[in-house]
């Protein structure tokens, strides 16, 4: 998510995912929630990676933990 841009995900939210590429079951939103309900949407899945390691960084956490479990069954 942290690599899409807002304006993506906003025509995302907006068209919905019923087309070619996607073929989603995402509904389009843009007749139910306003511009600004859309974008206040994307502020908030925003707020989900917000803080979170990039993936390369994760896989180096997930290993010294292991090393570090290893330690620990001896």
């Amino acid at each position: 998510m942290q690599d899409l841009s807002d304006g993506y995900l906003f025509w995302c939210i907006s068209e919905g995912g019923a087309m070619p590429p996607f073929n989603s079951a995402m509904l389009a939103w843009k007749g139910t929630l306003s511009e600004e309900e859309i974008w206040q949407v994307i502020s908030y899945v925003r707020t989900f990676s917000e803080g979170q390691p990039d993936e390369a960084d994760h896989h180096a956490d997930e290993s010294d933990h292991h090393e570090e479990g290893s330690d620990h069954n001896e």
